[in-house]
């Protein structure tokens, strides 16, 4: 999955923090828009992100690979969205071009797929058609999804355990 650099584990970590604090903003909306269903193929099938480098039929893996990482179903059943959650520091033109990119590739075998971007800075939200129409840029989340408050909460929690280093 990852190589054990001090690195590569960070960015893992830092991963898995912005997809939990996602499903709890999700799952705290008070007006339950949205049933969470984990989904990438970290939490689905953990036996391929384990032994991915063994496997022979790579166009198959890749599919699978590139699943997203949570599936929303609106309450109403008459929605389904795919959501692929991601961190960056900031919302950089380095990072619009790597989000452009992903959406990209994500959009080859899952068409439809939305993205949660936590930064610094706060939480985007926006489809993948919308982002690669936008070259990578993203929309706030809108406070109709998630209140103002909620997403100040998160915020916060992210902050606290992903801290930036101010250089003087």
């Amino acid at each position: 999955m990852y190589s054990n650099t001090a690195q590569d584990i960070g960015q893992f970590v830092k991963g898995k923090i912005a997809e939990l604090l996602f499903e709890m903003m999700m799952r705290e909306d008070t007006s339950r828009t949205f049933t969470v269903i984990p989904f990438g193929y970290e939490k689905t099938t953990p036996e391929l992100a384990q032994y991915r480098e063994l496997i022979k039929n790579y166009d198959t893996l890749e599919v699978i690979k590139r699943s997203p990482d949570y599936i929303l179903i609106k309450n109403d059943k008459t929605k389904v969205y795919f959501v692929e959650v991601k961190y960056r520091r900031r919302m950089s033109n380095i990072n619009k071009r790597g989000l452009l990119e992903s959406s990209q590739k994500v959009s080859q075998h899952w068409k439809d797929t939305w993205y949660f971007v936590a930064t610094q800075d706060g939480f985007y939200f926006d489809s993948g058609k919308e982002v690669i129409k936008n070259n990578g840029k993203m929309m706030s989340l809108d406070e109709k999804i998630i209140s103002p408050e909620i997403q100040k909460k998160y915020l916060a929690v992210l902050k606290e355990f992903i801290r930036v280093e101010t250089k003087i």
